[in-house]
């Protein structure tokens, strides 16, 4: 992106809504549905969307309405600190989701791509015993699958961790997916709330 990070362009956005979390974890549903809100910029949700949306948020394309945005930002992944350098506010929501049903899903429903390029990006530093040294005689190909989507977990729990200690208070936002799968009103309602977005 422009200047080499990922959210280069942020600033130039008021008040932005950014979607981080758990992969697997319903990011792109709750992405989407807050960009249907009557006082959000409309984005076509594409097949791309997320690769647009994020040449847009890195200041790639500049040719954008001005106004309030949602931008989904789970692919961070080791780029996260950029999160503490916005000079500007933003809104951050973050799904959290039960380990067992991340891992499965990652190992079931995602492509081998994703997951490696999640792993590669945050998941080595989690490795242990045999496991660390398995992966620094082989390198990825010496980690089972489970194993790689187990330390990516352990690594995005780490981000959160940081993310909640370090940003101001009113900046982030945790929701556990089951209970916003469990309760949708209330918890979108919560939601927007937190955003400053009526429920509509």
């Amino acid at each position: 992106g422009a200047g080499g990070t990922v959210l280069s362009n942020l600033a130039e956005f008021d008040e932005p809504v950014l979607i981080s979390g758990f992969e697997r974890s319903g990011g792109t549903m709750l992405a989407y549905a807050l960009s249907r809100h009557t006082d959000i910029v409309q984005f076509a949700w594409l097949r791309d969307a997320e690769l647009h949306a994020g040449l847009i948020r890195a200041g790639v394309e500049r040719e954008v309405p001005a106004g309030r945005w949602v931008f989904q930002t789970t692919y961070l992944n080791e780029c996260y600190p950029e999160y503490f350098e916005q000079e500007k506010p933003f809104k951050l929501v973050w799904l959290v989701r039960n380990p067992y049903s991340v891992v499965y899903s990652m190992i079931s429903n995602w492509s081998r791509f994703a997951l490696n390029e999640l792993f590669d990006a945050c998941g080595p530093g989690h490795l242990t015993g045999v496991y660390r040294d398995r992966y620094e005689r082989w390198g990825r190909i010496g980690v089972r699958m489970v194993t790689r989507a187990c330390a990516s977990y352990v690594a995005k729990v780490e981000q959160m961790a940081e993310l909640r200690a370090r940003l101001p208070e009113d900046a982030m936002y945790i929701i556990e997916y089951e209970q916003l799968v469990q309760d949708k009103e209330t918890e979108l309602a919560r939601i927007c709330e937190f955003v400053g977005l009526g429920h509509d």
